[in-house]
């Protein structure tokens, strides 16, 4: 798990806070958002692994990109 935080979550933290603190994200913790969002991506990308799609597919890749920045950024 510390690897994970240490590659994947910290950066990603550190991105979404950054994003609040020039009022660019609306997330109340950077922590639980960096979780969700990691969350999402692996299992939007491990169901379309199990169905056989290309999860290297550049439109599937910008598609859920959009998808989960949508999901923080303020309105």
């Amino acid at each position: 798990m510390a690897a994970k935080d240490a590659k994947l979550a910290a950066p990603l933290r550190k991105l979404l806070d950054a994003g609040v603190g020039t009022d660019q994200f609306t997330i109340n913790d950077s922590r639980d958002a960096a979780n969700a969002i990691l969350g999402a991506a692996l299992i939007a990308t491990l169901t379309r692994w199990e169905d056989g799609r290309d999860t290297q597919e550049p439109e599937f890749q910008q598609a859920l990109t959009d998808q989960l920045v949508r999901s923080v950024v303020r309105a």
